[in-house]
């Protein structure tokens, strides 16, 4: 289920609830919000930017600007994002600009 709460979109993993519930106790709910740009994943990794240029091996995806503390920028699916490592810090390189 889909659910718009002043503005911002969150999805709903459970039908039970109601979008005041989620909105007010996401973590309790099992919501997921959707990255914002600045917000930073559990392994360091911060959105920079969303862009509208579509994935060059994933077909629902988009491609993302993300930026290591210690590395710098490069590009990763939006899919990916979640659980993104730094290619430098064992993750998988980055896409290449298409």
């Amino acid at each position: 289920m889909k659910s718009t709460c002043e503005g911002s979109d969150f999805i709903i993993h459970s039908p039970e609830i109601t979008a005041n519930q989620a909105r007010h106790y996401p973590c309790a709910y099992n919501v997921t919000m959707p990255a914002q740009l600045g917000d930073q994943n559990t392994h360091g990794q911060v959105l920079l930017e969303k862009t509208a240029a579509r994935s060059p091996n994933h077909p629902f995806a988009t491609v993302w600007l993300l930026r290591c503390p210690k590395h710098g920028p490069y590009r990763a699916n939006s899919c990916d994002f979640h659980i993104r490592k730094c290619p430098e810090e064992g993750g998988k390189p980055g896409l290449t600009a298409g």
